[in-house]
């Protein structure tokens, strides 16, 4: 019989169930029940247990396909929205740099899209521990043509990652703290 495994929500957060009574914790606990585990599996356990607001990208052609079909239906001719979340706003990333989840020796790498914005981002994990998640945006590329971008100072002033930058939302709340 095949183990199965469920992610429930227990009374600290989402945990692994295995056969509906062995707890994993962590993606520690699971490689170590399941040391042949499939990066994509990792990559799906470290999703769910991990940042909330991220989905494991498990098929980039699909992710790319899906994001296109978006960006396609959107009007070019818009202007920007403060209440309307458009791809060609932030602009398109490298699909072929997104890749299938792999392990690159004790360190899963995997990529993800944020569930809000759909933008990639580039996932590092030493296998432990899913708090030690790096999450990488991905550049961006503008869309040619775009009449009006997201303005500068919008850009500039938005709370969120920033590459070389782990800790800016706590930073900014923290100035304002410190402010008021």
């Amino acid at each position: 019989m095949m183990d199965t495994l469920e992610l429930t929500l227990g009374d600290d957060g989402i945990v692994g169930l295995v056969n509906d009574e062995e707890v994993l914790e962590d993606l520690a606990a699971l490689q170590q029940r399941a040391p042949d585990a499939p990066a994509e599996d990792l990559a799906r356990v470290a999703s769910a247990l991990g940042e909330p607001g991220y989905d494991v990208i498990l098929d980039p052609a699909k992710y790319e396909a899906l994001t296109m079909a978006r960006f396609e239906k959107e009007d070019p001719a818009m202007p920007w929205q403060p209440t309307v979340m458009r791809i060609r706003d932030f602009g398109l990333p490298d699909f072929s740099a997104i890749e299938r989840p792999r392990l690159e020796g004790q360190t899963l790498v995997y990529f993800a899209r944020d569930t809000h914005t759909g933008l990639p981002y580039r996932v590092t994990l030493p296998i432990g521990s899913v708090g030690d998640a790096s999450f990488e945006p991905m550049a961006l590329t503008p869309v040619p043509g775009d009449p009006v971008p997201v303005p500068e100072s919008i850009r500039e002033s938005a709370l969120g990652p920033r590459a070389g930058d782990e800790d800016n939302l706590k930073t900014a709340v923290d100035d304002e703290d410190e402010e008021g």
